[in-house]
């Protein structure tokens, strides 16, 4: 049904270049989405009940899979769906395989001046030679998504920079051809931007994220995870240059120090959200950094940072009170007495990952529950706890928002002890895993073989 939908909305898009109707349709609705004459009108009830403005709100709701297919109801529909004004916020993910450069160019003459918000996410078959002269058309775009468009360059970047001055939000994560010339392009052409993703552009060094950071004055979130060609030269340079920095992400930089993050924490005061997950040479020293400088965190994600242990938390916990999202993913130093000080002293927490923190016991889980968190958070990310036994299902009672926790590979954890948790916890979602006798695998393989055949269609009804 993806292809299908993909298929119709090419076919509604490039109806103007086979026929010219609907061209002629939108550029007379453009001029005035009202003067349609009454004898063109559908003589359907909807269409004599509701005025013509009211159903171009109904339009302006729907996305782009729903006002192709209005378009294709009648003359009077296909005129207001397909008015400029209507697509101001466009997203094509479901049409990444099976977009095509005519289909870009028929939306670009379409929305004009229009368009706000454009996602091209996933979108590999675009090039550069597909993206310009629609970037041409889309002068007011605020944010862009370009996420693994890998077919594009930093041509295109450049480009773009050319036309939308009004950009505030792009990102070009996943983009392999991405180099320190687009970092130069966005300062350049986009001096208002606040929000950049910059995730995984290999190519993207020191020099690309000091342009960013000297050049972008309202720069507030900068994602960088991944960009292992980037050292403590670049968040010495987004301390030094970036105070009202809210945001930074630098996951996956491996060879990450302490030095690097004590120089981000003391000069961007302002972080509300850090991520520093698979960092793994970083130390207490960081967490003491961010204690004494971000006293405002509200997320933070160390997931696989296992050299950080009890003391560095605990010390976190009682600067960082307002903390809310919290990832310690196997961070196998912590201890029960780590998450008694984050009862105490942390009331907000909604997301709490302990997954693979082998010393967490059933007792670590009952203190969670003695202070303001049980009624504050909402997931719990319990996996692999060897420790763990039926007796958390009861300590788990206790929390009166959780909305779904995680108990995969808890061996401790029995089905008994799962199945008295989903009964007495029927809105909670309960992730888990036992492994099934021999007999349940056979009857398993014959239930994939006989749905093997739709299970595609069966994914895509589930999509759309």
């Amino acid at each position: 049904m993806a292809e299908e939908d993909a298929a119709c909305a090419a076919r509604t898009l490039g109806t103007a270049e086979r026929n010219g109707c609907i061209a002629d349709d939108v550029a007379s609705c453009r001029s005035d989405p009202f003067s349609i004459p009454m004898h063109e009108r559908s003589n359907g009830l909807i269409n004599r009940l509701l005025p013509p403005e009211s159903l171009l709100q109904v339009f302006h709701c729907l996305d782009v899979v729903s006002l192709c297919r209005c378009a294709q109801v009648c003359k009077r529909w296909s005129t207001l769906a397909l008015d400029g004004s209507v697509w101001q916020n466009v997203d094509l993910f479901r049409f990444q395989l099976a977009i095509t450069g005519k289909v870009f160019r028929n939306i670009a003459l379409r929305c004009r001046g229009f368009m706000r918000k454009l996602s091209l996410f996933g979108c590999e078959g675009m090039t550069d030679i597909d993206l310009v002269p629609f970037i041409g058309h889309c002068s007011r775009l605020k944010e862009l998504n370009l996420q693994r468009c890998i077919g594009l360059t930093s041509a295109s970047i450049c480009e773009m920079s050319n036309h939308c001055h009004d950009l505030q939000k792009v990102n070009i994560s996943d983009g392999p051809a991405v180099n320190d010339t687009a970092c130069q392009a966005l300062v350049d052409g986009c001096k208002r931007l606040e929000w950049v993703n910059i995730s995984w552009c290999t190519d993207i060094s020191d020099d690309g994220v000091s342009i960013l950071a000297q050049g972008l004055k309202h720069l507030k979130v900068l994602r960088m995870k991944g960009c292992v060609n980037i050292s403590i030269e670049s968040l010495k340079c987004i301390g030094k240059n970036c105070p009202n920095m809210v945001v930074v992400d630098v996951g996956n930089i491996r060879e990450l120090t302490d030095p690097g993050i004590t120089h981000l924490a003391a000069g961007c005061t302002q972080l509300q959200c850090i991520c520093l997950s698979n960092c793994s040479l970083l130390t207490n020293t960081s967490l003491a950094s961010l204690a004494q400088h971000c006293t405002g965190l509200r997320t933070l994600e160390v997931a696989h940072c296992e050299l950080m242990s009890d003391a560095g938390f605990q010390s976190l916990f009682k600067a960082c009170p307002r903390l809310q999202d919290l990832d310690m993913e196997e961070c196998c130093q912590i201890h029960d007495n780590t998450l008694m000080c984050l009862s105490e002293n942390c009331h907000n927490i909604r997301c709490l990952g302990l997954s693979h923190c082998n010393n967490v016991t059933n007792q670590g889980i009952s203190h969670l529950t003695r202070g303001q968190l049980r009624f504050t958070l909402q997931v719990l990310e319990l996996d692999n706890l060897p420790q763990l036994t039926d007796r958390v299902a009861m300590s788990v009672l206790a929390f009166q928002r959780l909305q779904k926790i995680d108990l995969y590979d808890c061996v401790g954890v029995s089905q008994a002890g799962v199945t008295m948790l989903q009964r007495r916890m029927p809105a909670l979602s309960v992730h888990s895993y036992f492994a099934p006798s021999i007999h349940a695998e056979e009857e398993q393989s014959v239930v994939v073989e006989q749905r093997c055949s739709c299970c595609k269609r069966c994914q895509c009804c589930v999509l759309l």
